[in-house]
C-alpha cells in the first residue's frame, strides 16, 4: 500500500501576458489610450468589471481523493477530463419512454416524487458472461462542461462523450475513448443486422433504382424489417418512397380511383373470379350474418375436441405455441416485471418457437425490443467508423450498484463513474490533512509510527484492510471493475480542470478563503498553495486574492 499527499500541476495559461483581456477591455470600454496592460486590467478588476478576464484560462491537474472530485466538479463552468458523456444520451429509449441522464439528474434533484422514482427505475447493466441484466442506480453526476467527440458505428449506434470514458472492448477490457481508433471494436447491446447487403447496393437499390421495401427484401432475402432499419441507419428512408400503389394511402377514394377499382373487378370476373356464396343455399344465420349450408351444419354438430375434430390443424401454432411453451413463466426475462407479459421471437419468425429463439417480457420491454435501443439480451461486437469533434456540452455520468459498475447508454456498453484500474501492484491512498503519517510504502501495522492517535491508526487499518479485501476478491476471480467497490473514498484518482480566471477566482474564494463558507480541509490543502502560485505566474488577475486581504 502506497500512501501519498494530494498535489496539483499548472498544466496551461492561456492569456499569462495579459494583452488578449487589455485589448477586450479597452474594446468595452472604447479606450484607445495606451499603456501598462497590468495596470488598466487591474483597474477593472477592482471596479468588479470581471466579464474581460474570462477570455484568459488556465488548466490545473490534480492528484487528490474521490472526495476532493465530487466537490471539485460542482463549479460548473469549468471544464474537466474525467469519463462522462453528454446529457443528451439515452439510457432508455422508446416511442413514449426516453429517458437520457440530464433527466435522470434534474429528477435527483428535484421533488421526492422525483427522487422516488428515480430509487424504483431499473437500468441496463452488462455482466460477466456479455448477458444484458436489469441493475438500478446509486447515484447522477454533473461533470461539467467538456469537450465531447461523437463516436459512430458500423450498426448505425452514436454517442457523445469525453476522451477519458470508457468502452466495453475485446478481452471484457475497458478503453478510454483516446485509446480507440477508426476499426477498433467495442460492444452494444443489440444482434447483427439480418440484412445480407451493404451500404452501398442498399443506397443504389432504393434511391437509383427505386425499389421499395418489400422489393429488397424479396431480392436480398432480407426481413423487410431489418431492412427498413438499415435504411433508417442510413438515414435516407422517406415513408412510402417508390411505393407502387401509392392510392391505396389515400383515407377517401377518388373519383379516379373508383373508376380504376371498378375496371379492375370486372377484369377479375372476365378472368374466372366468382360471387363467393354462387350455388350456397340454406337459411341465414343472425350471428354471422351469412349463409350456412346444411353441409356446415351437419359438420358443426358433429363437431368434438382435439384432433377428433374435422378442422384440427395439428395443435397451437406461431404465437400460441411460443406462450405455451413459456407459460411457465411469470416475470418478464429482462425486467422481472409480471404484468402484461407476452412472447418474442428474437430472429422475428413466428415460426421458429426454439427455447432459444423465445423470450417472454413484458409489453413494455417488448415494444423496447423492436423499435428500441434493447433490441437483444447480449452484447455484440461493433465497429467504429467514425470519431468526430462534436463541442463543449455538459456532461454526466452514473454511479451503478454493485457488482456490475457499467450500463447502457444509446446501445453502447460503457463503464461508470468509479475509475477502472487494476490495483493488482498495489493501491494508493491520499494522505488527509489531518492524518500525521510519512508517505511511502506501508505493507503491515508495524511500519505505522507508533506516536500516532488512535483514529490515524484506525484510519491506516481500513486502508490496508481495503487493500486486502480487494486482492483476495481479485484472486476469488472477481473483475478489478467489481473489487473496487470495497475500496474507500480516500483512494487516489486524477483529474484534469480547465476554467476561465473569473472562474478560478470564484473557485479560490469559495474553496482557498472561504468568503461562502469554512471551506473543506482537503480543499483548503489544495486551493490555497494553488492560489499563491498562480499569483506568481498570472500577476495583476489574483493579486487582490489572499488570506489577509479576506480578514481584513
Amino acid at each position: 500500500m502506497l500512501l501519498i499527499k494530494p498535489s496539483f500541476e499548472i498544466l496551461a495559461i492561456n492569456g499569462a501576458d495579459l494583452l488578449l483581456m487589455e485589448k477586450a477591455g479597452r474594446t468595452c470600454y472604447k479606450s484607445e489610450a495606451k499603456g501598462e496592460p497590468a495596470k488598466f486590467l487591474a483597474s477593472k478588476i477592482k471596479a468588479k468589471h470581471l466579464t474581460i478576464i474570462e477570455h484568459g484560462s488556465m488548466t490545473v491537474r490534480f492528484v487528490v481523493d474521490r472526495g476532493f472530485t465530487h466537490e471539485l466538479v460542482r463549479h460548473r463552468m469549468a471544464v474537466y477530463s474525467q469519463e462522462c458523456i453528454s446529457g443528451d444520451s439515452f439510457i432508455r429509449y422508446g416511442n413514449k419512454k426516453e429517458i437520457t441522464i440530464k433527466d435522470l439528474y434534474n429528477r435527483q434533484q428535484g421533488s421526492c416524487y422525483d427522487k422516488t422514482h428515480n430509487k424504483t427505475i431499473y437500468l441496463r447493466s452488462v455482466n460477466e458472461t456479455g448477458d444484458i441484466i436489469p441493475n438500478k442506480f446509486n447515484e447522477v453526476f454533473f461533470k461539467g462542461k467538456n469537450e465531447v467527440f461523437k463516436i459512430t458505428t458500423k450498426l448505425g449506434y452514436s454517442i457523445k462523450c469525453t476522451k477519458n470514458h470508457r468502452f466495453l472492448t475485446d478481452n471484457n477490457t475497458y478503453k478510454t475513448l483516446k485509446e480507440l481508433n477508426i476499426g477498433d471494436t467495442l460492444f452494444v447491446n443489440g444482434r447483427p443486422s439480418l440484412a445480407t447487403i451493404d451500404d452501398i447496393t442498399i443506397r443504389q437499390m432504393y434511391l437509383v433504382d427505386k425499389l421499395n421495401l418489400k422489393e429488397i427484401s424479396e431480392a436480398t432475402n432480407s426481413p423487410i424489417s431489418s431492412i427498413s432499419r438499415k435504411l433508417h441507419q442510413l438515414e435516407i428512408f422517406k415513408p412510402h418512397l417508390n411505393d407502387k400503389n401509392k392510392e391505396k394511402y389515400n383515407k377517401n377514394h377518388t373519383e379516379k380511383s373508383y373508376i380504376k377499382m371498378r375496371k379492375t373487378i370486372s377484369q377479375q370476373y372476365i378472368d374466372g373470379r366468382e360471387v363467393w356464396n354462387k350455388g350456397i343455399t340454406g337459411e341465414k344465420s343472425h350471428s354471422f350474418n351469412r349463409i350456412i349450408t346444411d353441409q356446415e351444419r351437419e359438420k358443426a354438430s358433429n363437431a368434438k375436441l382435439g384432433d377428433k375434430n374435422p378442422n384440427w390443424s395439428g395443435g397451437p401454432k406461431k404465437h400460441n405455441k411460443a406462450q405455451i411453451l413459456k407459460e411457465n413463466i411469470t416475470n418478464c426475462e429482462l425486467c422481472k416485471r409480471t404484468k402484461g407479459l407476452c412472447v418474442h421471437h428474437k430472429d422475428q419468425n413466428p415460426n421458429n418457437n426454439s427455447m432459444e429463439n423465445i423470450i417472454k417480457v413484458c409489453s413494455k420491454c417488448h415494444h423496447l425490443l423492436h423499435w428500441g435501443w434493447h433490441v437483444g439480451t447480449k452484447i455484440i461486437p461493433d465497429t467504429i467508423v467514425s470519431i468526430e469533434y462534436s463541442g463543449i456540452e455538459d456532461t454526466y455520468d452514473i454511479e451503478m450498484k454493485e457488482p456490475y459498475h457499467n450500463y447502457i447508454v444509446n446501445g453502447f456498453a460503457v463503464h461508470n463513474s468509479t475509475r477502472y484500474c487494476n490495483y493488482s501492484g498495489g493501491v494508493t491512498f491520499i494522505i488527509p490533512p489531518w492524518v500525521l503519517c510519512p508517505e511511502g510504502e506501508h505493507v503491515s501495522v508495524e511500519t505505522f509510527p507508533l506516536d500516532c492517535q488512535e483514529a490515524e491508526q484506525t484510519w491506516f487499518e481500513s486502508c490496508l484492510q481495503a487493500e486486502k479485501s480487494y486482492s483476495f476478491l481479485i484472486h476469488q476471480g472477481w473483475s478489478p471493475q467489481q473489487a473496487r467497490t470495497v475500496l474507500p473514498n480516500s483512494l487516489k484518482t486524477e483529474i484534469v480542470m480547465t476554467a476561465n480566471f473569473r472562474e478560478w477566482r470564484l473557485v479560490f474564494e469559495q474553496r482557498a478563503l472561504g468568503i461562502t463558507g469554512k471551506p473543506h480541509p482537503q480543499m483548503s490543502e489544495i486551493m490555497i498553495p494553488l492560489l499563491e502560485e498562480a499569483k506568481t505566474k498570472i500577476p495583476v488577475i489574483f493579486d487582490d486574492l489572499g488570506i489577509n486581504n479576506n480578514e481584513k
